[in-house]
């Protein structure tokens, strides 16, 4: 995220994560509710992310696994990169 130059930050729970498109993490409901362009980037992004070969879900949350290599990892790293620098 830091390389991308975007605000967005990652929050989650074991192997369950979800990219939100803020400098902070959402502490309430209400703090992550969308307004209707904050849901238009974020649809960008997980467009991105999939035009990458990667999928999240409609939240831009996600799962890891331990059956995932190296490679699966930096793969998405660079999918969620590249998706975060071509968002405006």
């Amino acid at each position: 995220i830091r390389a991308s130059g975007k605000q967005a930050c990652v929050t989650g729970a074991g192997s369950m994560f979800r990219v939100h498109l803020r400098g902070e993490a959402p502490r309430t409901y209400r703090d992550a509710h969308l307004d209707q362009n904050s849901k238009k980037l974020l649809a960008q992004f997980v467009d991105g992310v999939l035009e990458a070969g990667v999928m999240l879900t409609n939240t831009a949350t996600a799962m890891l696994s331990t059956a995932m290599k190296k490679a699966d990892i930096d793969r998405m790293a660079e999918a969620v990169l590249s998706s975060l620098r071509r968002l405006p």
